[in-house]
């Protein structure tokens, strides 16, 4: 079960979304100035905390699910 205050940063939010908007990892890494090896590393994190086996499955959960947190930098 995901825990109900999920929680993302900034980085991995954008991530996500940019996916969500069809953007490959190699796009993503030139968006955010970030190797491709980070947007992976991102992508584990993301994974991790989502409980899921693929991007798919989590982009589908952070879409759906009401409860995901954005932690913006202060």
């Amino acid at each position: 079960m995901i825990h109900p205050m999920l929680t993302l940063s900034l980085t991995q939010a954008k991530i996500i979304l940019l996916l969500a908007r069809g953007y490959s990892q190699r796009q993503i890494a030139y968006h955010l100035k970030v190797s491709q090896a980070t947007v992976q590393a991102h992508l584990l994190a993301i994974r991790t905390k989502t409980q899921t086996q693929s991007t798919i499955q989590a982009i589908t959960t952070i879409v759906v699910k009401p409860y995901v947190y954005i932690r913006l930098p202060k």
